[in-house]
């Protein structure tokens, strides 16, 4: 639950997520329900999509979609975002650990 001054608008926000093909793929959503409005607009929320693409973990690709917060504060309403990653993950005691090259 969030109060926003400057727009003067109360949301309660819902999210929910799940895996799947043994925790590699995983999908999360968002939704902001206004409260308030005679009739609340419910659109599309946050969803975003991961996959990990290598055994080990360290590589994997997302894609998502956002809503746009700040477009909704000035009146521009459906404003959204999207937008694709990929992801390298190594970790190390030290910078020599992080650049050897593990065979």
């Amino acid at each position: 639950y969030s109060t926003n001054t400057a727009a003067a608008q109360r949301e309660m926000e819902a999210s929910i997520g799940r895996s799947f093909l043994d925790d590699r793929l995983s999908i999360q959503t968002e939704w902001g329900i206004p409260i308030g409005q005679s009739q609340p607009s419910i659109g599309l929320g946050d969803v975003e999509v991961r996959y990990q693409l290598s055994d080990d973990g360290r590589w994997s690709a997302k894609a998502y979609q956002r809503r746009n917060d700040q477009n909704m504060q000035s009146g521009v309403v459906g404003s959204q975002r999207q937008g694709i990653g990929l992801r390298w993950e190594q970790s190390g005691e030290s910078w020599s650990d992080l650049l050897r090259r593990n065979n």
